[in-house]
Formats: C-alpha cells, structure tokens, sequence
C-alpha cells in the first residue's frame, strides 16, 4: 500500500491546505470505501508545508458504493474540512470524537436538506 501511495503522490501530488493533506492511493486496499483521519502529535513537512491532519480515502472494490463514496461523501468531508477551522480545531486539540461526528452530522443534515430542496 505505501508502494502504491508513493506511486500516485509521483504522479499527482497531493497539496497541503489549512494543515491537512488528502491522500488517496491508485489501487483499491480495502473491500468497502472508507476514510480515515490522522492527527499528528507534531506536524510534519509535506510539500515544504506543515500538516498536522491526515486523510486517507480509499475507494474500496466494489464500484457503486465507490461512485457514491466518491461523489457524496468525499465532497461532505473535504467541505467540512477545509472549510470548517473548528472542525481542524477539534482534530488538533483531540477533543471528544463525538464533538466531531455531531459536527458532521449536522453539516451532512444542511446539504441534504439542500439537495432536497432543489428536487
């Protein structure tokens, strides 16, 4: 896997932002989409910045759940973010990953309201 990261950082080279990086490798590694944060106890250089915050997605094997992944929850998650500085607030200070997941919930609970709203 770290192979395969490496592989695609040479070809596409994730930027940091805000002090947190996405990464995401060529080849699927997991069976199901996922996404997993890590927060660093000290920053790391990465592309001559600092990031503090890891994101690592992968798209997962099966394909429908990968296309849905990709174009919902990926979008939900970078928005939140990189948009939030609270939400990088709580991952920095390892506050209560509940605080987080409300958070999210209620970011998620407004877009889908606006999607509905546009139907």
């Amino acid at each position: 896997m770290l192979a395969d990261l490496l592989r695609y950082e040479s070809f596409y080279s994730s930027r940091e932002r805000d002090n947190v990086v996405f990464v995401s490798p060529i080849l699927s590694h997991t069976k199901t989409a996922c996404l997993f944060v890590f927060v660093l106890r000290k920053p790391i250089t990465w592309s001559f910045k600092k990031v503090q915050i890891i994101v690592y997605w992968d798209r997962g094997l099966l394909k429908e759940q990968a296309i849905s992944f990709e174009n919902e929850s990926v979008t939900h998650v970078i928005e939140i973010v990189f948009r939030d500085k609270n939400v990088i607030n709580l991952l920095r200070n390892n506050d209560d990953p509940k605080k987080i997941t409300q958070f999210y919930q209620t970011v998620n609970d407004m877009v889908l309201s606006n999607a509905r709203s546009f139907k």
